[in-house]
């Protein structure tokens, strides 16, 4: 197979873009030195150049060209090159996979809420595909590929060792953003799991969306007792709780209003800047 071939299958190829998927071991490992690879790699942009084609990022792609339908894949139901069964089985196919996935799964809103591009790189990284891989349990042909990529003993000392990492990092996270036990849920269904997610939120609804919103859960009391009882904020939650009651006796616009509660969340997250370093001032 020289490159030049390739190319010209390439463009004889219908659709908008070609994926090619590979992985690191494809090069050296799969197919060796001695099979050409290097060559066909060091040939292959220039043969591909020459017709109408270019290379392009997923991101690059999605930009470019409109989506034409969906595909419902699912958390047992999609594919991939591991083992014979090609499935999802070799990293979420026991009990030990299965809950160090869903929790790194339970930590994402929370994570992105954060906004915090240090936490984020760390939550992906223990979300890579290897950890999960080393805690396969099946045995037999795939069992001994499984074992000689680990550098664990045995499966569950692989479940320990991230699972005691996924731990600390959630220990870790909620001292930085004050992690609330349960999150507030709006009514169009959206989840805040701290004051900082529940000052973005309101900041961002327009004067119409507060005015039918806001009003309602400052008159019953929601978010003074999401913020006493779940976050355990005792002074916030009072200070909330007064401006509910003063509600009653001045009217105020809806943006006032917004704008009211979300200085004093802002206040809230001022006087804990030893937990949350990255709480940031929005309202302009």
């Amino acid at each position: 197979m020289s490159a030049s071939k390739y190319a010209t299958w390439l463009d004889a190829t219908q659709g908008d873009c070609i994926n090619i998927f590979l992985d690191y071991e494809t090069f050296g490992e799969h197919h060796w030195e001695d099979t050409g690879i290097f060559e066909f790699l060091r040939d292959f942009p220039m043969q591909v150049l020459k017709y109408e084609m270019e290379f392009s990022t997923p991101s690059e792609i999605i930009e470019k060209y409109k989506p034409i339908g969906e595909i419902d894949v699912k958390n047992l139901e999609t594919t991939s090159w591991a083992d014979v069964e090609k499935d999802t089985s070799c990293f979420i196919g026991n009990t030990m996979q299965w809950a160090c996935y869903e929790y790194l799964r339970w930590l994402e809103p929370c994570v992105k809420e954060s906004k915090d591009e240090e936490l984020l790189k760390i939550w992906r990284y223990l979300g890579i595909s290897d950890h999960l891989y080393y805690m396969f349990t099946s045995g037999g042909a795939s069992g001994q590929v499984h074992s000689y990529f680990s550098y664990f003993e045995k499966p569950y000392d692989a479940f320990v060792t991230l699972f005691s990492a996924i731990h600390d990092f959630d220990i870790r996270l909620r001292a930085r953003i004050k992690k609330a036990d349960y999150p507030f849920v709006f009514r169009d269904g959206e989840k805040v799991w701290s004051l900082k997610g529940l000052y973005e939120y309101i900041k961002r609804m327009s004067g119409e969306e507060a005015e039918d919103a806001i009003q309602g859960y400052m008159e019953r009391g929601d978010f003074e007792r999401w913020i006493r009882e779940s976050v355990g904020e005792e002074e916030i939650a009072k200070e909330v709780g007064d401006l509910s009651l003063s509600i009653e006796k001045r009217k105020y616009d809806a943006v006032e209003l917004r704008d009211r509660i979300c200085g004093l969340l802002e206040g809230g997250g001022r006087r804990k800047q030893r937990y949350d370093s990255g709480w940031r001032r929005k309202i302009g």
